[in-house]
């Protein structure tokens, strides 16, 4: 969990609250579209981890869910510390728009290979923005 008044100061911008448990889809996209008119870049951070919602059948309340809703892009952080091939499992909803990877708390040069071994044998195509050493 990140503190939403970190974000502002890092950013001098307001943080504002997206959120498909108690709003539906049109609600938040008029909060994105409204708080977001005058920016560049809009930064969505997500929770638990991105296919993470209510239950285990679908993606209600997940951040998946918030993707597909306002049709951004995700750039996906992966915790690769105790992962190999499992890696390329996370890619599997083709109506979340991965644009992009980081691999974080990878072990080694050797594991950081195993990984992307894994995702180019999966047919994986998202690129890798870079890898964080555990």
């Amino acid at each position: 969990f990140r503190d939403p008044l970190l974000y502002e100061v890092v950013t001098g911008r307001p943080c504002f609250n997206l959120d498909s448990w108690l709003l539906d889809q049109a609600a938040n996209e008029a909060t994105l579209h409204r708080q977001a008119r005058q920016s560049d870049v809009g930064v969505i951070d997500g929770v638990m981890g991105l296919f993470d919602g209510l239950d285990g059948t679908n993606d209600s309340g997940s951040t998946a869910q918030m993707a597909k809703w306002l049709g951004v892009p995700v750039v996906l952080v992966i915790d690769c510390w105790a992962m190999g091939r499992s890696v390329a499992a996370l890619t599997f909803d083709e109506d979340v728009k991965i644009s992009g990877l980081i691999l974080n708390k990878v072990g080694s040069k050797a594991h950081a290979q195993w990984l992307l071994s894994a995702l180019q044998s999966a047919g994986c195509a998202i690129p890798i923005l870079g890898s964080l050493p555990k």
